[in-house]
């Protein structure tokens, strides 16, 4: 369940927090005060994707976080374990950040998570139902994901086995549909192959081998240098400087034992004169030993050609031109064994071909007897929402299409009126009854899936009267089990409400900001009479508190 949510700097919310309750919230407010900027904030929360112009003018970060209770939710207390995220005993708290240049942040209990991430999650925390789903829901492409989603586990499962069977077979037939080619075609890439593996096999490339050269062919271009400091060097701390410094050390120790400080630097001294003789010697041994092949240069040279020359046509390090070789070996096995390896590979595809339409076969038997559960409690909702009439169909076509997702081509059926024939729904459903529709798919969500928090965005769209007052009867049930949210400017569905809040836009000075509030009977008598039409009259407030009334009865009866 949402409990609160905060917004800072969100287009022309400046700072609010919105404490939400259980059972029916409800936003009103006059047009363009900002009610669709708080399911924009909501839909940030929920993983949406984030635009810059959101970000409040004048500001150069906007915040939104969302405090969610998930008591005893395991679903969600599996995703965050598996998402390395802390689980905070019954809370979530969702934060996001955007800037004004377009950066986004996301944050769960703390952890810095991916956009990806911050879906999966906030998927199984609430739904939104807006403009946007309307528009899923008239194009026919997206049926078979309604259905699919009121199937849910079971067909998840089997989708799963048709996802697998589907990677299994395409996989296959992509290696027969390879560039495998003529017996003519294959002789000469045979041939090519091989003079490539030869010519890789006699360069015998060895990894390091090259910075190895490179460091030996950098010491022989300096050798005259190297050989001529060593001399130079050894020359000058050896001999008479090293007698020196070994009477240095001779005259000093006449004092050292005086005190600690003498006897400190004697041994200093000391060791220094040790340590010179040491590398005065081992220069003298280096530069005894300092010889030059006057060809080793040139052949190191060679075959550095001979790398780069490897590097040209294979790759642009060893790595790759081996990886080149093993490659070539391998195409040029298949390329010899191609007549045996066709063979295979085509009884391999028939093999996955025909698990395959095994699982399509099955997810399609499920998805047809779920599609009879799924025409009957539409029907039953509709009924509800005062379509007695309408009729609905789930219509199959089997297209023997090989997909991830199965064969079947789906599209739903509707008819609003006794005596008319089910066509497409896309083409003869009207604007209320295409609100209704949703309502009643939402109304199978509530009770089939776990989701806590349903949020409505004016799914009063084409809707008045009597069916106004159905489809708020129906928002009424759905909150006695969960949490709903609802926008709207219908007063028969503000008048349901547990919770009432208020939005207005208040102007100050040179700036313009969004304020929500919870309005108690008084101030919410007046919202009701102004969703109806009327000006705050006597009789505009008499009906509102019918109104206001009725709903309360109803509640009380459910």
């Amino acid at each position: 369940m949402l409990q609160q949510l905060l917004i800072k700097n969100i287009a022309l919310i400046e700072d609010i927090t919105i404490d939400f309750n259980n059972g029916f919230n409800v936003l009103t407010g006059e047009t363009g005060t900002g009610k669709s900027i708080i399911i924009d904030a909501l839909n940030l929360v929920l993983g949406e994707r984030a635009d810059k112009e959101l970000v409040r003018n004048g500001t150069y970060k906007a915040r939104v976080e969302g405090v969610f209770s998930i008591e005893n939710n395991k679903l969600i207390s599996n995703l965050l374990d598996e998402n390395d995220i802390d689980n905070e005993e019954d809370m979530l708290f969702i934060v996001r950040e955007i800037s004004s240049e377009g950066k986004s942040v996301s944050r769960i209990n703390g952890s810095l998570v991916t956009l990806a991430t911050l879906k999966k999650i906030a998927d199984k925390l609430a739904d939104i139902h807006g403009q946007h789903e309307h528009q899923l829901l008239l194009n026919p492409e997206n049926h078979l994901d309604f259905l699919d989603g009121f199937g849910g586990r079971e067909i998840l499962q089997q989708k799963d086995n048709v996802r697998i069977a589907y990677t299994y077979y395409k996989s296959c037939l992509d290696k027969l549909n390879g560039d495998w080619g003529t017996p003519e075609e294959r002789s000469d890439k045979i041939e090519m192959l091989e003079f490539q593996i030869n010519e890789i096999e006699k360069a015998e490339i060895v990894i390091g081998q090259e910075e190895e050269l490179l460091k030996k062919a950098e010491l022989l271009k300096n050798f005259d240098k190297i050989k001529d400091t060593l001399i130079e060097t050894s020359a000058l701390i050896g001999g008479n400087a090293l007698d020196e410094i070994r009477s240095g050390c001779a005259t000093f120790s006449k004092i050292s034992s005086i005190n600690d400080e003498y006897s400190l630097l004697h041994q200093r001294l000391e060791s220094a004169f040790y340590e010179i003789d040491d590398i005065s010697s081992e220069i003298k041994s280096i530069a005894s030993g300092v010889e030059a092949d006057p060809f080793e240069l040139e052949k190191i040279e060679d075959r550095l050609a001979l790398i780069k020359k490897m590097y040209r046509k294979y790759g642009n390090s060893e790595e790759e031109v081996l990886k080149f070789y093993d490659d070539a070996c391998e195409k040029l096995d298949n390329l010899i064994n191609a007549e045996q390896i066709i063979e295979e590979l085509e009884k391999q595809t028939e093999q996955f071909r025909v698990e395959y339409f095994k699982q399509a076969d099955k997810l399609s038997e499920i998805r047809h007897d779920v599609a009879i559960n799924f025409e009957d409690r539409i029907k039953n909702e509709l009924s509800e929402l005062g379509m007695k009439n309408a009729c609905f169909e789930v219509d199959f076509t089997d297209t023997k299409n090989i997909s991830p997702s199965g064969y079947d081509d789906v599209e739903f059926l509707f008819s609003a009126n006794v005596g008319e024939p089910v066509r497409p729904l896309s083409k003869i459903i009207s604007g209320g009854e295409l609100s209704r529709f949703m309502l009643a798919l939402k109304s199978i969500a509530s009770s089939d899936q776990m989701l806590q928090t349903m949020v409505f965005d004016e799914i009063d769209t084409g809707i008045s009267g009597n069916a106004a007052q159905v489809v708020a009867q129906k928002i009424a049930k759905i909150s006695k089990n969960n949490q709903v949210i609802a926008i709207t400017h219908l007063p028969q569905i503000a008048s349901m409400a547990d919770t009432h809040f208020l939005i207005k836009k208040v102007s100050s000075g040179d700036r313009t900001k969004t304020e929500i509030s919870i309005i108690d009977s008084n101030d919410r008598k007046r919202e009701i009479a102004r969703l109806a039409g009327g000006n705050e009259t006597i009789l505009a407030l008499d009906r509102a508190n019918e109104i206001i009334k009725s709903a309360n009865d109803f509640k009380n009866s459910i």
